[in-house]
This record gives structure tokens, C-alpha cells and sequence, in this order.
């Protein structure tokens, strides 16, 4: 992420970023920031995934649609990681920050492990995987 960026995005953001799903920023667990702000956090025993994208990098209308095929696909039973809505019952929440935004979104974690090297290497990933 670009350092402009990443100087944009406080704590008072993370903050209300995270408060619209209901969770505590001091459960925040930052595992990605190459095009998005990603973060790992617990809520009432369930973990979700916080996401958060700077308006140079996505426009609203693009995520939003994103969002409403995922959750399509899910109502239709497909396996899915849901978007979940926000305590204003919106899919996404816009945060405003000078001449830009930031947008919210949460995700229920996808369940497994994360793939690294070593697991990566084993023929039974892999079999499992392409096959």
C-alpha cells in the first residue's frame, strides 16, 4: 500500500470501522495490506475479516457490486465467505477523509488453514487442489 495511503488510515478510522460491525479494536489483527487494509477480528466466538479499501484504489459502486453478487451467491447455497452487513444494515460503509474515503467492508473467515510453503509442498494439497 502506498505510504500516502497508509498515513491516511488512524486509529480513529479503524475505529469507526470496525464499531459499525459491532467489534473492538483492540481485537484487531492486521494480516494484509497490499491493495486493501485487511484485518482479522473475533466477534461472539466467530472470526470475520475486515476489509478496507481506499477510494483511489476501488470505487464504491464496484465493491458494492462485489458484495451483492457474493451474497447472492450465498442465498443461493453456494460456498461462499459472506459479506456481512453493518449495524446500519449496509453491506458497505463509507468512511470520509479529505479529499477521499475509505470503504468497509466485513467478511465471515473462511474456514481451513492458511496455505504457506510447507503446506503448499504436500502432494495431498495439491491432488486436493486441482483435482
Amino acid at each position: 500500500m502506498e505510504k500516502i495511503i497508509k498515513d491516511l488510515l488512524s486509529k480513529e478510522i479503524l475505529e469507526n470501522s470496525i464499531l459499525n460491525w459491532n467489534g473492538n479494536f483492540d481485537n484487531l489483527k492486521l494480516i494484509g495490506d497490499v491493495e486493501n487494509f485487511v484485518y482479522e477480528y473475533k466477534y461472539e466466538y466467530k472470526n470475520f475479516i475486515l476489509r478496507i479499501t481506499h477510494s483511489s484504489h476501488r470505487k464504491k459502486e464496484d465493491i458494492l457490486a462485489e458484495l451483492e453478487w457474493i451474497n447472492y451467491l450465498h442465498k443461493n447455497n453456494i460456498n461462499v465467505c459472506n459479506p456481512i452487513f453493518s449495524k446500519n444494515n449496509n453491506l458497505l460503509e463509507i468512511i470520509n477523509i479529505k479529499n477521499s474515503y475509505f470503504i468497509v467492508c466485513v467478511f465471515e473467515k473462511a474456514k481451513g488453514k492458511f496455505a504457506n510453503k510447507e503446506n503448499l509442498l504436500n502432494e495431498n494439497f495439491l491432488f486436493n487442489f486441482f483435482f
